[in-house]
């Protein structure tokens, strides 16, 4: 059993040495329904932390986007959570990946959460600043909050 223990803590220690772990850009956002493309009479918002994490192993580095938050005063249950981009501040971009929803035990509350593996082309569009997230209900299909990610 010693020797099974000293094994994995060598390999352990082996790829912790061979990856380099560096935060690379962090963001703290706000969620509101004034910052859709369309009306939204909402007193919903949320915040989220976005955090880009590089993770370097030999020759090859993953940027991996994560996102974490939380919402409330929405006019019914969240529908969907997206990342979108590329869009500017006051425009709509197509979805780049889906979030995870956890509906709290107030109506209309709870959090989202997810991350990705960037692209390169992602990658340029989260440092750029031409990227968002929304939440989506029932009532407001297209999003009732959004957060420009800057």
């Amino acid at each position: 059993m010693k020797r099974f223990i000293l094994i994995i803590s060598v390999l352990i220690l082996v790829f912790l040495t061979a990856c380099d772990y560096e935060a690379a850009r962090s963001y703290d956002i706000n969620l509101t329904g004034k910052q859709e493309v369309h009306t939204v009479n909402s007193s919903a918002s949320g915040t989220a932390k976005v955090d880009l994490v590089k993770v370097k192993q030999g020759d090859y580095t993953a940027n991996i986007l994560k996102i974490r938050g939380t919402y409330k005063n929405l006019s019914g249950p969240a529908t969907a959570a997206h990342w979108h981009g590329p869009a500017l501040e006051g425009e709509d971009g197509p979805i780049v990946f889906k979030l995870k929803l956890v509906e709290g035990s107030t109506p209309g509350s709870g959090t989202f959460s997810g991350e990705k593996d960037l692209t390169d082309n992602q990658l340029h569009f989260y440092l750029a600043h031409y990227s968002y997230i929304n939440i989506h209900t029932a009532k407001y299909k297209k999003g009732e909050i959004r957060g420009q990610i800057q």
